[in-house]
């Protein structure tokens, strides 16, 4: 965990709001597959204080609110907190950077007991990731943190072994188009992928359970990501 990556408030606060699993199938069925991975992990429950961080637009937080739990949705991104706004008009959505220190006083104020990051931290650096938990941990209140849709190296490498003839064409023709409609957005954003161990290290220096999670082969991104639940005993 040594190169430094761009961090997503670069992009963020340009108004970046394009979801790139638009193109590829139904925001619909995109939302609840990522709804059904959160709830098999978190299983929002009535008065659960649920804060997502990097929120973007909330295509699934609807859901969530009807589970009863409140939830609160945290973007530098202004135009993606008022997609969310409309979207799920329960919920309570800020715009903010969730990148620096005052980010630990927020939480207290709000006292959630569950956090979300979801396909969020392959675009930080060793040192911005690190401080983020850190952050999150100083929070009294909080039992567990979903990592949500994390790019595995080894879960990479393996597909790349195992894929066929046609999946690897399509993998190319997919490429090709994300870069003719998102690439603008994402020249200066660089993503990386994690292996287990990395995060399994992070995980046990902040003194913090873990367990992975397969996602349903349905919505992972070419069978290369996978969730951590992070939970600390009290």
């Amino acid at each position: 965990m040594s190169k430094n990556f761009t961090g997503w408030d670069v992009i963020a606060d340009k108004g970046f709001g394009i979801s790139t699993g638009k193109y590829f199938c139904n925001e619909n069925d995109l939302a609840n597959g990522i709804y059904q991975s959160i709830s098999r992990s978190l299983d929002p429950q009535k008065d659960d204080v649920i804060c997502d961080l990097a929120c973007g637009s909330g295509i699934y937080h609807k859901m969530i609110s009807e589970s009863g739990a409140h939830l609160f949705g945290v973007d530098s991104s202004v135009r993606q907190i008022e997609e969310a706004t409309l979207r799920n008009p329960s919920g309570i959505y800020i715009s903010k950077s969730i990148l620096d220190n005052s980010l630990t006083k927020f939480l207290k104020a709000i006292q959630p007991n569950k956090v979300i990051l979801n396909s969020f931290i392959h675009y930080l650096d060793d040192a911005t990731l690190d401080r983020l938990i850190t952050n999150i941990c100083k929070v009294s209140t909080v039992e567990k943190i979903l990592i949500g849709d994390i790019p595995i190296k080894e879960m990479k490498e393996k597909f790349k072994k195992n894929r066929s003839l046609f999946r690897g064409i399509k993998f190319f023709f997919m490429r090709i188009l994300t870069g003719v409609l998102v690439g603008k957005f994402l020249s200066n954003l660089e993503t990386r992928n994690y292996t287990i161990g990395e995060l399994e290290k992070l995980a046990k220096v902040k003194n913090l359970n873990f367990k992975w999670i397969k996602q349903d082969s349905r919505q992972q991104f070419y069978n290369t990501r996978a969730d951590l639940l992070l939970s600390r005993d009290f």
